[in-house]
């Protein structure tokens, strides 16, 4: 029998100041699509985490934008549906080798800077997703998680 699922990442966005420009960082998720827990395919996807930032004419902004939730290994991450659960991961290269989280216990924040032009800025990064494959207890259904970023600059 072959099962399949759909799921969707989610993220909600805190963010801290200490400089005059005013920036916030927004996400369109990543979604893994269709999942077949009996095939032994790596379900992996991709998603964009944005920084916008306003302020004086040519202001330098330096950010950094962390989760607040830092998995303990790759695939520490969890889609949740109806008591069912399936494991992903979150990482900052496409080689899914470098896994973001808050810094700490071997992973890695998005760390960089703009210089607004005419007050304004924008910064787009590439977030990548893995699952594993063959996680065989989960059920069909929409499976969700919500991610936690935090933006500092």
């Amino acid at each position: 029998m072959i099962r399949t699922f759909s799921m969707i990442v989610g993220v909600a966005v805190l963010c801290a100041s200490a400089n005059a420009a005013n920036c916030t960082v927004s996400s369109d998720g990543v979604s893994f699509g269709n999942y077949n827990a009996l095939s032994y395919r790596i379900g992996v996807t991709a998603g964009r985490v944005t920084v916008l930032c306003s302020g004086t004419q040519t202001e330098h902004v330096s950010y950094a934008v962390s989760l607040t939730r830092t998995a303990a290994r790759a695939e520490d991450h969890t889609l949740r549906s109806a008591g069912h659960a399936l494991r992903y991961g979150l990482f900052l290269n496409a080689a899914r080798t470098e896994l973001w989280g808050d810094g700490t216990g071997g992973t890695s924040e998005i760390k960089d800077s703009m210089t607004l032009t005419n007050g304004h800025g924008s910064q787009d990064y590439a977030i990548y997703g893995r699952m594993p494959s063959r996680q065989n207890d989960a059920t069909e259904g929409s499976y969700l998680d919500t991610v936690v970023m935090t933006l500092v600059w």
